[in-house]
């Protein structure tokens, strides 16, 4: 190199690169947000799912409950019958 010679080339195309990079990066970016954005979206709708669950549980814990005591008191009401039928055989008998 003399001391006439540029000290630097052309630097329109690794300018020209960058500016392209720079662009696909912000595109990039850009989708990402949007993705983003539609998944927070899908969480909320999630937990609008998770709540109504939830409920629906609580109602089927409470209609567990209920069977339950229900069975009970059938079963109560078995015996009262068994119990009143031998009194009617009792009194017939005598």
């Amino acid at each position: 190199m003399t001391k006439y010679d540029c000290p630097v080339g052309f630097t329109c195309q690794d300018i020209d690169d960058a500016i392209t990079d720079a662009e696909k990066a912000s595109e990039y970016l850009d989708n990402a947000v949007v993705h983003i954005n539609e998944l927070i979206g899908k969480f909320g709708s999630l937990e609008a799912l998770r709540d109504q669950n939830s409920t629906l549980r609580k109602w089927g814990e409470e209609m567990a409950e209920k069977v339950k005591d229900l069975e009970n008191e059938i079963e109560n009401l078995e015996l009262e019958i068994e119990n009143l039928n031998e009194e009617i055989n009792s009194l017939k008998s005598k």
